[in-house]
């Protein structure tokens, strides 16, 4: 979601923005799944998306499931394939 490492957001502003203009042009519900040890998306930065979703006339619910035991397996190592840096 706008990560090199786990927990640490890339240009976090644009992010949370950006979800904002995709709630403004969304045209069909959506449904966000959130786990409670996502490491992608810090809980904070993930609530300001949603919310600025929401705000902008997006239609969204929320799943907040359990931990997850086992990583998720397309995760971008440090250093490869980095989207900023």
């Amino acid at each position: 979601m706008g990560h090199i490492v786990d927990d640490d957001i890339c240009q976090p502003g644009m992010l949370v923005s950006t979800f904002w203009i995709l709630g403004k042009k969304s045209r069909i519900p959506t449904l966000w799944v959130y786990a409670e040890n996502d490491h992608s998306s810090p809980l904070p930065i993930a609530q300001s998306c949603y919310e600025q979703f929401k705000e902008a006339g997006g239609k969204a619910q929320v799943y907040r499931g359990a931990a997850v035991r086992k990583r998720w397996p397309l995760s971008v190592q440090p250093g490869r394939d980095a989207v900023c840096g």
